[in-house]
């Protein structure tokens, strides 16, 4: 696997959606601690946050860790109170020493994304660390998460391993990774590939990816295979994951499990581009230049070309010489002018919200 898949998977697992998980009611509803019938769930499911405050403040009075989370959720999210991050953090602190997990993963998670407070990946690790000893599914992906970023590799390949027992298909993936490359377990390629795999099946789009390009490159202990490079692509597409529109985009540009469109590669590569993709956006360009799959557009084209220059190249293939060329070609027959609105364009362009 290229080192580029781990640090898409990092990009990928920090993007804040385990922070979402961690401080939304409904994640706090949903543990074991809490039953239907609790007064504070019900008045959560109507949003009545005064009814919420007046049932935690005696408890928070008293001490009792639960409430003391979910009265810093309260601060956290603004709920029925001034948003207060200093006073959440405080609260979470104070329930996650009195020993409540999902306390511990907020926390843990406050400290990884500096959030409130500066980044502490040491106190991230340490918290999140323990709410996964105590059993919390999210927490053991986000501390194997913490646990990779740190090089901490047998610690992540043991909270990995909690969630994708589990079932956690992000987990799954970055386990495979593990064993794929020998980072804090025995290096085990097919049994990696094999967790990689398991995780595209489960529905993770960059995993798709990943097992698209092996259908491509013959990697993973697979013959190569077009047509099955294009299936995992295609699902991996479509969940707007950048790699899955990337890998579809030169499969209908080269030909690859399908005849030749054109057209179609465009339009993926452009979605590819827009999500910050060099190599989308170096072929983007070219498209645009000669006026292949898209009408030509000189201005489009240099702009697209530049931003490729300039972004971080995943990719295997060197693009950068033949970007030059292609921005020297443009430039002999743009005027000034033109060139100056793509220059303008490329440095006003900001990557897709959300990729």
């Amino acid at each position: 696997m290229r080192p580029e898949v781990v640090s898409k998977w990092l990009r990928v697992s920090l993007a804040g959606t385990l922070l979402a998980a961690a401080l939304t009611g409904s994640a706090l509803a949903q543990s074991t601690a809490v039953q239907a019938a609790d007064p504070f769930d019900t008045a959560f499911q109507q949003r009545d946050y005064a009814t919420m405050l007046a049932l935690l403040r005696p408890l928070v009075e008293a001490g009792e860790p639960r409430a003391e989370g979910r009265m810093a959720l309260m601060y956290y999210q603004g709920w029925g109170v001034p948003r207060d991050l200093d006073k959440a953090r405080t609260l979470y602190l104070s329930s996650a020493e009195k020993g409540w997990p999902r306390a511990m993963y907020a926390l843990g998670r406050l400290y990884q994304r500096g959030d409130g407070v500066a980044v502490d990946k040491a106190k991230a690790l340490y918290w999140l660390g323990l709410a996964a000893e105590a059993g919390d599914r999210p927490a053991a992906l986000a501390a194997g998460d913490q646990a990779f970023d740190m090089k901490v590799y047998g610690k992540a390949a043991r909270w990995l391993r909690m969630a994708a027992d589990q079932g956690d298909a992000k987990a799954m993936f970055a386990l495979g990774l593990l064993y794929a490359d020998g980072l804090g377990v025995p290096k085990d390629r097919p049994a990696g590939f094999a967790l990689i795999r398991r995780s595209a099946e489960g529905g993770y789009a960059f995993a798709q990816a990943a097992v698209g390009e092996m259908y491509v490159l013959g990697e993973g202990g697979v013959a190569p295979n077009p047509a099955e490079a294009l299936a995992w692509y295609s699902r991996s597409a479509a969940q707007g994951e950048r790699d899955g529109l990337t890998g579809l985009a030169e499969a209908y540009a080269l030909g690859r499990g399908t005849p030749v469109d054109l057209a179609k590669a465009a339009g993926l590569y452009e979605r590819a581009a827009d999500a910050g993709v060099g190599l989308a956006q170096w072929r983007l360009g070219q498209m645009l230049q000669a006026g292949r799959g898209a009408p030509k557009d000189t201005v489009a084209a240099y702009k697209w070309l530049s931003l490729a220059l300039k972004a971080n190249n995943h990719s295997t293939i060197d693009y950068r010489a033949s970007a030059l060329a292609s921005l020297d070609a443009l430039a002999v027959e743009m005027s000034d002018d033109e060139i100056a609105r793509a220059q303008a364009l490329a440095a006003n362009w900001t990557r897709r919200p959300g990729d």
